[in-house]
């Protein structure tokens, strides 16, 4: 205490605003770094958005062809399966983008 009380009202002062300094620029590294994670984080986001997104077309894509081959078996119907190829085609194509999404991941 008594070398705190021993210096100069200019080197206490020049401590005060050095130490607070030190503290903003801490600081600033601190949210620099965290400002960084939030964008991986939201890069990260949209990723699982997009892939849970032709998860659900799949998934539609998917009943739909199986409504239109149950619909032709019972109707004989050849109109119903190529309904039902259409959303195979759309179901592959579906499977392809989530193959591709996870090969991006590796």
């Amino acid at each position: 205490m008594k070398a705190i009380k021993n210096l100069s009202v200019r080197m206490k002062l020049i401590a005060g605003f050095g130490s607070i300094l030190l503290i903003s620029a801490v600081f600033a590294l601190f949210m620099v770094n965290s400002i960084s994670e939030f964008g991986t984080d939201v890069n990260t986001l949209e990723s699982v958005q997009k892939e849970l997104s032709v998860a659900k077309d799949l998934q539609i894509n998917t009943l739909n062809m199986w409504q239109y081959v149950t619909d032709a078996a019972l109707t004989k119907e050849n109109s119903s399966l190529d309904r039902a190829t259409e959303y195979l085609v759309k179901a592959k194509s579906d499977i392809d983008k989530l193959i591709d999404f996870r090969k991006g991941d590796s």
